[in-house]
């Protein structure tokens, strides 16, 4: 959530390629769902070869008027991993 109005941009890091975007808008002072399905194998988006590794999600929110500061805030990160 927001305290107003922002460009909201979330990117999934590819261990092979760097960030891609999962989904781009804009979004306001309410809350909003966000799904987004990508495609390829676990290995794409998992660090390391075997065992252990990790996900990396960004998330960027920008104000293009410079009307002064704002805050972004978010409280639930909900990733999941499926086979067709």
């Amino acid at each position: 959530m927001n305290s107003r109005s922002c460009a909201q941009t979330v990117y999934l890091r590819n261990w092979g390629t760097g960030w891609m975007t999962l989904d781009s808008r804009t979004v306001g002072t309410t809350l909003v769902d966000i799904e987004a399905t990508v495609g390829g194998t676990l290995s794409r988006f998992v660090s390391g070869a075997a065992g252990p590794g990790e996900v990396r999600v960004r998330v960027r929110c920008t104000n293009p008027t410079p009307a002064g500061r704002f805050f972004a805030s978010g409280d639930m990160l909900n990733l999941q991993y499926g086979t067709p």
